[in-house]
């Protein structure tokens, strides 16, 4: 009996530290990534997944991606979300998909050869300005 009566305390005890650390773990929102904006004229879009391509040479490499808030406005993260993205200098291709918005966004932005979201970055440059342009025969396709 004994031996049970200080194994159960043992498991209390377990059982009241994990808890204690508890506030302390979770999902904490990266922050400090390279900020941006997608609009649509002058409409912002919201819940798109910018994910952005290095192109360096002959080949071209996602690293990171954002996604769009109400604003339009989104933060870069690693892929995997495990940090913050910052730019370097360097040309970019973005690629936008819907993660949630009632858009259809032409095929083109979604395929990162044929993307128009291209981007040459500088070392002054402190936000991604991105917009969807639709010529007059894809203009039913965002809404």
């Amino acid at each position: 009996m004994r031996i049970a009566s200080v194994l159960h305390k043992l498991r209390i005890a377990k059982l009241v530290v994990f808890v204690a650390f508890l506030p302390g773990c979770g999902v904490r929102p990266v922050t400090e990534g390279t900020q941006g904006i997608l609009r649509y004229g002058d409409k912002p879009l919201s819940d798109i997944r910018v994910t952005v391509n290095r192109v360096d040479k002959s080949s071209v490499q996602s690293i990171g991606f954002g996604i769009t808030a109400t604003d339009g406005t989104f933060q870069l993260v690693t892929n995997g979300a495990h940090g913050a993205l910052r730019l370097s200098p360097g040309e970019y291709r973005c690629t936008l998909k819907s993660v949630g918005a009632q858009v259809r966004i032409p095929n083109e932005y979604a395929q990162v050869n044929l993307t128009p979201l291209k981007v040459s970055w500088s070392v002054g440059d402190k936000s991604l300005d991105l917009e969807v342009r639709v010529t007059s025969t894809q203009s039913s396709t965002i809404k």
